[in-house]
């Protein structure tokens, strides 16, 4: 018979979709949901750390893994995919191999330049009515939804915008010379 303590720790674990973008992974590059893991421990000493994964609706599972560099996560290892293999276009189970790797992680979420919030409500325009128009002086178009965001151009009022979506404040766009990215509704109608 095994003798030995027992122990109950609570934990909260709350999930955040922040990003949907093209992640690169020894496997390959795939589209991904990048999900926010914030787990707070409230057994014995409060503690709480961060983790990522990203998610591929394409290879229907996490393709990498981040977590904090800290004493919270000590046995806890990054993972990325090494190898995907969709043997039969039927099968809905590829083969998937993930394997521990040495990721950097970052000490405080930053956007990059190749990340793009989720957008909920994508639209594919199909008549006028995707149609904004710039009604500021000037506006910005930035490479996210959010002011934290490089700024990819600028237009001017009067100026054309197709309707792509949408993400709180802030509508995802193209202009006439095809670029996308996303402007503050403030400055549209």
């Amino acid at each position: 018979m095994f003798s030995g303590y027992e122990s109950n720790i609570n934990y909260l674990n709350e999930y955040k979709v922040i990003s949907y973008a093209d992640v690169n992974v020894p496997a390959g590059t795939f589209k991904a949901f990048k999900i926010e893991l914030t787990q707070t421990n409230y057994g014995g000493i409060f503690a709480s750390g961060k983790g990522y994964y990203w998610y591929s609706p394409e290879v229907k599972s996490i393709i990498k893994t981040e977590y904090e560099d800290i004493p919270y996560w000590r046995n806890v290892r990054n993972y990325v995919l090494i190898k995907f293999e969709l043997k039969d276009k039927q099968s809905s189970a590829p083969e998937i191999k993930l394997t521990p790797q040495k990721v950097d992680t970052p000490s405080k979420l930053q956007p990059t330049s190749t990340e793009k919030p989720l957008t909920p409500k994508e639209v594919t325009p199909q008549s006028s009515k995707n149609i904004v128009t710039v009604t500021g002086t000037s506006a910005n178009i930035r490479s996210g939804a959010g002011n934290e965001f490089s700024i990819v151009t600028t237009v001017k009022q009067g100026d054309k915008l197709t309707f792509l979506g949408e993400y709180g404040e802030w509508f995802n766009v193209r202009l006439e010379n095809g670029q996308e990215g996303w402007i503050n509704n403030m400055f549209v109608k």
